[in-house]
């Protein structure tokens, strides 16, 4: 799973939300010298942010557990690491 992944997932399920940009009067907020088009900040970088609604994951769930899938058991998960070099 890639981070490409994770984010269709996100998008698909109406769990990602588009930060609005500050007014301008804050970007502007001490700038001496408003009067050439250069002297202004560039425009700020879209940001985004996750929102996560328990009734829509709790209904997401109940969905997942109706369809019998696989389930497993945490304390038998164990992590490790990926190594890309040759021991």
């Amino acid at each position: 799973m890639t981070c490409d992944d994770i984010v269709m997932i996100l998008e698909d399920l109406d769990m990602l939300e588009k930060v609005p940009p500050p007014p301008e009067s804050e970007l502007l907020r001490g700038s001496s010298v408003l009067s050439s088009p250069s002297a202004r900040p560039s425009s700020p970088e879209i940001e985004y942010r996750i929102v996560m609604r328990s009734g829509q994951v709790s209904s997401l769930l109940e969905k997942a557990a109706a369809k019998g899938y696989l389930t497993l058991r945490p304390n038998c998960l164990k992590w490790t690491p990926f190594i890309l070099a040759r021991t």
